[in-house]
């Protein structure tokens, strides 16, 4: 009496560990790339055609075209850099992962209304929970990330992000009230034991707030030095900003 209609279908998923490893050693072994890690731009001067950076590390960066695909620090690089914030939404959210019991192999995504979504995270072997109605806890509508929990950690800037996960004054699971959710679809054999979960800020266009589309932005604001902004919610993204930026 609350599914209009079912679907059986075989879908791929992909392994968001296994792809961060892979793209983190391809760069690794690539001589003429550079990575800078726990780092922050913190100022920036524009010399003969030119963008002169400096890092908090004191690291000094020239760079004749820079690529702003920071995420949820998106609106904190277009300040720095001053060019025109995006009107963009934040949101402190959860996904738990939990071993799936009798469910193995198989997803339930319920695709309307107050959806969920109980499904394989790549090869670990557990499932991920995920609910439109509790897995965003907190939401922030100005122009930069700002939490009430940024109070307790001062390390936590709307600027520079910590990682929500290993924050120590992140918001209680949720799991429990995603669990009753998810028990009005599947038998009690089949639901999830929790096991960890993992938080972050989500980022979503201000105009994409009443259906939660996630489209691809990329915008070109300074030819010389060149500056662009990528801003997407998905990881098809790749596959347009190759076409844009000639990859």
């Amino acid at each position: 009496d609350r599914l209009k209609a079912i679907y059986e279908i075989e879908e791929p998923a992909f392994d968001p560990d296994g792809i961060a490893k892979h793209y983190i050693e391809r760069l690794q072994n690539l001589n003429e790339v550079e990575i800078f890690t726990k780092n922050t731009v913190v100022k920036v001067n524009e010399k003969g055609g030119s963008w002169d950076i400096t890092l908090r590390s004191g690291d000094s960066i020239a760079a004749g075209a820079v690529i702003n695909a920071t995420y949820a620090g998106t609106n904190a690089i277009q300040q720095v850099f001053n060019q025109p914030l995006i009107d963009i939404v934040y949101e402190l959210s959860e996904i738990c992962l939990t071993k799936p019991g009798a469910f193995a192999d198989t997803a339930l995504t319920v695709m309307d209304g107050p959806f969920c979504s109980y499904m394989p995270f790549g090869h670990s072997g557990l499932h991920s929970l995920s609910s439109v109605l509790y897995t965003h806890h907190a939401k922030s509508d100005q122009m930069l990330p700002i939490f009430s929990c940024q109070d307790e950690n001062q390390n936590c800037k709307p600027q520079s992000l910590e990682n929500c996960t290993t924050c120590a004054f992140k918001p209680a699971t949720a799991f429990e009230k995603m669990r009753k959710q998810l028990q009005h679809y599947i038998t009690d054999d089949c639901l999830p034991k929790y096991v960890a979960s993992r938080f972050t800020v989500k980022t979503k266009l201000k105009a994409s707030h009443i259906d939660d589309s996630r489209p691809t932005e990329i915008g070109q604001f300074q030819k010389n030095p060149a500056f662009y902004c990528i801003f997407a919610g998905k990881i098809n993204a790749v596959y347009e900003i190759e076409k844009v930026l000639n990859i």
